[in-house]
């Protein structure tokens, strides 16, 4: 999201936490039923895009990647603080299945999902944050295991008076080494291999 209010630029990767940052940003505003504002996110009211509970004001395509962003909004890019957040790959792939595949519970079709897997601009970190040479497009970094204090120092180190964090579209789920096989462990090794070794990234049971 592009926030003008706050002179800031946030690259939205998938299942990072995101929705909570543009909620206490003013990149997204949540209405329930009543047409109120609200914190709380419902997965009726609010998941997807066509949503006349959900008022966009992010200024581009939600998981456009840094360069996207750059060349929509080259003077603001050049201007504007910019920020991305994280996640261990491992629990932020499984998330991502479970989120767009919500009935599979136990995950049993993921080894498959993630052969043919090819969002990785929007979802993995070297397609969505870096130039191909290896420079960060964007000056501070997050980690979702660590979000909420992140984000603070992050709006802190930027000027930003932000609204607090409060948790929207999560999903429920066992500790993610659980879904995992040697296959699949390392299909996720594969895909994030330059995040891994960029981030010290670890497949923790």
């Amino acid at each position: 999201m592009i926030s003008h209010h706050h002179k800031c630029i946030f690259v939205h990767l998938r299942r990072t936490g995101g929705n909570s940052i543009e909620l206490a940003l003013g990149g997204i505003v949540l209405l329930d039923r009543q047409g109120h504002k609200t914190t709380l996110w419902d997965n009726n009211l609010h998941r997807g895009r066509n949503t006349p509970y959900k008022l966009d004001y992010r200024g581009h395509h939600l998981h456009d990647t840094a360069m996207a962003i750059k060349k929509q909004f080259p003077e603001e890019f050049r201007s504007y603080s910019r920020f991305s957040v994280v996640r261990n790959p491992w629990d932020q792939m499984i998330s991502l299945y479970l989120r767009l595949n919500a009935t599979d519970n136990s995950a049993i079709n993921f080894k498959g999902w993630l052969k043919s897997f090819s969002a990785l601009a929007g979802t993995v970190p070297a397609q969505s944050i870096f130039e191909d040479d290896g420079t960060c497009l964007v000056q501070e970094i997050g980690r979702y295991e660590n979000l909420a204090t992140d984000f603070v120092d992050i709006c802190g180190k930027f000027g930003i008076n932000a609204d607090p964090l409060h948790r929207t579209n999560a999903s429920n789920k066992k500790p993610y080494a659980e879904y995992y096989d040697a296959e699949s462990r390392e299909q996720v090794s594969r895909i994030f291999s330059r995040d891994i070794a960029h981030f010290g990234f670890r497949f923790e049971r």
